[in-house]
């Protein structure tokens, strides 16, 4: 999205001068086509992230209820990477709401964040992941 807004403006600058409202019109579509693509729409994240983090939340109290021979993960997640990417999926999901927008400034940090703890978490064996 951010490279379609970089090359846009400058076709767009290229009219500015000779035909102002051919440039208008063509960065009003350009601009529809960047917001669309990645233009903070955080729902479908949102929902992705806290539908897998629910899921490992609630698997992982199961999984922990299991002999070792039987658990089929290792335990990818623990609860409190659970417990950020429910936050995340909220907050991405609650910035559809207009007067709570900002939420996808936490939705973009909070999954910074978790997005490090998945990565640490694969990078563990699996006897250390609980």
């Amino acid at each position: 999205a951010g490279m379609i807004g970089n090359v846009g403006t400058k076709a767009a600058l290229e009219f500015v001068v000779d035909e102002p409202e051919r440039a208008v019109a063509l960065w009003d579509d350009i601009d529809t086509i960047r917001t669309s693509i990645g233009g903070s729409n955080e729902i479908v994240g949102g929902c992705w992230v806290l539908l897998v983090s629910l899921c490992e939340f609630f698997f992982s109290r199961y999984q922990h209820s299991k002999p070792a021979a039987t658990k089929k993960c290792g335990g990818l997640y623990t609860k409190t990477t659970a417990g950020v990417g429910i936050v995340a999926g909220l907050a991405g999901i609650v910035h559809t709401v207009p007067t709570l927008e900002n939420a996808g400034a936490v939705f973009g940090l909070v999954m910074i964040v978790w997005y490090i703890m998945v990565g640490i978490l694969m990078c563990k064996p699996k006897s250390d992941v609980a």
